[in-house]
């Protein structure tokens, strides 16, 4: 049976680390025909986070950035590919820790994954920054805690539907062929 790796990066915060777990864990992640493998990859992760990792229930790994002061986001890039690297699923999909799922989230990104194409969910943003062209720009709560489950449910079934990725668009989840992320010369570092 061909298999997916949600993969989630978890950085210094347990609450989100919470959070992105139980999405992990929901019944929302299951394809007909697949064998679904959840891995949390922790970025250079504080001693809170380190503690609380055994007791999620989500199979984990920790990166260790080689460069510790580099910029931010060269280190969370870095840490990706670490990710998409060292996954033995078949297919990836990556996805951020302040993510909650819907109903077919998964199900809808298989059904139109034809390895040509990188498909993507369409991404609900709090709205407090601008947003990317094909982004939604609506607050369901500013912290794990706020967050209003139940209003989000309704609002991703009402705008579910397939859109084409372009270039300038940056949109988690993606999926892709294990394969095809190895052979990508990786995600960029900025300086």
């Amino acid at each position: 049976m061909p298999s997916i790796e949600i993969i989630a990066l978890i950085y210094r915060s347990t609450l989100y680390l919470d959070f992105i777990c139980k999405q992990l864990l929901s019944e929302f992640n299951k394809v007909p025909g697949f064998d679904i493998m959840l891995r949390v990859v922790a970025n250079d992760p504080t001693a809170s986070v380190q503690e609380a990792l055994p007791s999620t229930g989500v199979p984990y790994s920790i990166y260790n950035d080689s460069k510790p002061n580099d910029y931010y986001l060269n280190r969370v890039y870095r840490c990706w590919n670490y990710a998409g690297t060292s996954s033995s699923a078949d297919h990836i999909c990556f996805v951020n820790s302040d993510m909650a799922f819907s109903p077919n989230w998964l199900t809808n990104l298989v059904k139109h994954h034809d390895g040509k194409n990188i498909v993507t969910s369409k991404l609900v943003e709090s709205g407090r920054m601008p947003s990317s062209t094909h982004a939604h720009g609506k607050n369901f709560g500013m912290h794990p805690n706020e967050f209003r489950y139940a209003e989000w449910l309704s609002y991703a079934s009402e705008i579910s539907k397939p859109h084409t990725l372009r270039k300038e668009d940056s949109d988690t989840p993606v999926l892709n062929f294990s394969a095809v992320v190895s052979s990508l010369t990786s995600f960029p570092c900025f300086s």
